[in-house]
């Protein structure tokens, strides 16, 4: 083999390597970023849980009264909990599908 064939194989592998690193650190940019993002979407997760979990337990306490007994009072306390439910879920949307695309 001439010494020009082994050195256009050197410069080709030398561009194959080269080439392979950037894709490297590109693919690696983008799997940090991705893991950035589902730990934001998870920590947003956890506050929203956290925000909701006690208007559920009222929410549950309430018809678990409604249940125990039956009457307007325990009715209007338990469609008042579940209002208020529902207000805390409105003010806490969950985290939007496919945020980290």
């Amino acid at each position: 083999m001439s010494t020009r064939a082994v050195s256009r194989m050197w410069v080709a592998s030398a561009l194959l390597a080269i080439a392979s690193m950037v894709v490297s650190i590109y693919v690696g940019y983008r799997y940090v970023r991705l893991i950035d993002c589902l730990a934001a979407r998870d920590e947003a997760s956890a506050v929203r849980t956290a925000a909701i979990a006690e208007a559920t337990d009222l929410e549950r306490a309430a018809d678990l009264a409604l249940l125990r007994t039956p009457g307007p009072a325990a009715r209007a306390f338990a469609v008042e909990a579940r209002e208020a439910t529902d207000r805390v879920r409105a003010a806490n949307p969950a985290p939007r599908e496919g945020a980290c695309d």
